[in-house]
């Protein structure tokens, strides 16, 4: 992966110039009038008339300098003022959606209904990085740390929560409405982060920056396998644990199978195999966790839409220790059925003692499966839960931080057009939300 590096420098947004305001034109009152200057006291001698009239015209200068005065300093504070409003417009307008543009404190960005959705924990331990699509194809990187993300922050009712840093990510030919999957991971004392789409092909594209190379590399297709089987159906994580590092992105082929693409250190993509007994509907959505040593087993779970029943979700656990996947239900109850074209996201807490699983159901909200995590190959059984909360489109993504929240984040478009945030516990209490773009 480290040839897909660019070494081109980020451009950073420039605010745009304030709007110069033109100085208003005020109008001096003509203190010097002929009736003033003209005054003259009864009873006066004609001789103190003109002395009188001299000290008349003297105010009457006096007051043409302060009236000049005032006009100059009101025109020059309306002008600030101007200015200074016309800055906070040209600021608060600030949607510079240019790819490869990055910037801080961003402004709202309108996503494009349905976004493909795709959230990581950036691999320094420092926050989450969010992934969605803008109305105009491009895709956004948003950067949210750890103690922005706090159940304390998200229980204050922000009418919007602003991500530290966004970068928009070069995509050409990005199909509306991609799935997008995302991985972040530490190699050679550098922060990586990997990006995976859709083109208008139907193939799949990757992407990658670092931290010693923050531009985005020119996208490059993976497979010569087309991507047919749906938005949803896309997810990548990385096993920091096998071979050194390597990163899997799973995603449905013609035949409806998962298939596997794996690329280790080097940038070639190894293979492209279908996961032998797996089988998953043409609009089938899958979910991955990265690697996990619990104990002396080193295992991932891989969650997919079952080929043979629909509505069903199906459980793999691959052993890198040399065991084959054995797929296992999560829940055969009509309740927690999987709706169409339903994603998923699976998020695992910091000490992988727990894994919590959501998607939508065929009652349009949103469910929740509890798994706890033991070095036992076959895993455990899963309890599953149901929201309260509707998931008006198909697309979710889960992150688990380590900053003391009780659980997981979930996001999900909630109206459409906006990506909303929630900290939920693990028995699928909601303790806290916000919306992160809008």
């Amino acid at each position: 992966m480290d040839d897909y590096r660019d070494s081109k420098a980020l451009s950073t947004l420039e605010l745009p110039s304030s709007a110069s305001g033109k100085q208003p034109h005020v109008a001096t009152p003509n203190l010097a009038s002929k009736e003033l200057s003209g005054v003259e006291l009864q009873g006066q001698p004609s001789g103190h008339g003109s002395r009188f009239k001299l000290i008349a015209a003297c105010v009457a200068g006096v007051l043409i300098v302060l009236g000049i005065a005032l006009g100059v300093g009101l025109g020059v504070g309306l002008k600030r003022s101007s200015s200074g409003s016309a800055s906070a417009t040209n600021g608060a307008s600030n949607n510079d959606t240019a790819p490869g543009s990055s910037t801080s404190n961003p402004a709202p960005l309108k996503v494009t209904n349905g976004t493909g959705i795709a959230s990581v924990a950036q691999a320094d331990g420092a926050g989450m990085l969010l992934y969605f699509q803008l109305f105009n194809g491009s895709v956004v990187e948003d950067f949210h740390s750890n103690s922005s993300m706090t159940m304390e922050v998200l229980s204050q009712q922000q009418p919007r929560l602003v991500a530290q840093r966004r970068t928009i990510i070069p995509t050409p030919d990005i199909v509306q409405g991609s799935g997008l999957a995302a991985v972040s991971f530490v190699r050679n004392d550098s922060v990586w982060r990997s990006l995976f789409y859709v083109d208008t092909t139907g193939q799949i594209r990757a992407t990658n920056a670092s931290s010693i190379s923050p531009a985005w590399s020119p996208p490059a297709a993976i497979s010569a396998t087309h991507y047919l089987s749906g938005p949803p159906a896309l997810g990548s994580c990385y096993f920091s644990d096998y071979d050194g590092g390597t990163t899997d992105v799973y995603f449905g082929n013609a035949q409806s199978s998962p298939q596997l693409l794996t690329s280790a250190r080097h940038p070639q993509w190894l293979s492209d195999n279908d996961e032998p007994g797996l089988a998953l509907t043409a609009s089938g959505s899958t979910a991955c966790t990265n690697s996990m040593t619990i104990g002396s087993v080193t295992v991932a779970d891989f969650y997919y839409r079952s080929g043979i029943n629909p509505s069903i979700i199906e459980h793999s656990r691959t052993n890198f220790n040399g065991s084959d996947p054995r797929p296992s239900n999560i829940s055969e109850s009509s309740l927690f059925s999987i709706d169409t074209d339903s994603g998923m996201a699976v998020a695992v807490n910091g000490n992988l003692t727990q894994s919590l699983l959501f998607w939508r159901g065929s009652d349009k909200k949103v469910k929740q499966a509890n798994t706890v995590l033991t070095n036992n190959f076959n895993g455990t059984t899963s309890i599953a839960y149901s929201w309260q909360s509707a998931m008006p489109n198909n697309n979710i993504a889960a992150v688990w931080l380590e900053n003391g929240n009780p659980g997981p984040l979930v996001m999900f478009e909630d109206p459409p057009g906006n990506i909303r945030v929630h900290i939920v516990a693990v028995n699928a209490t909601i303790v806290a939300g916000a919306v992160l773009s809008e």
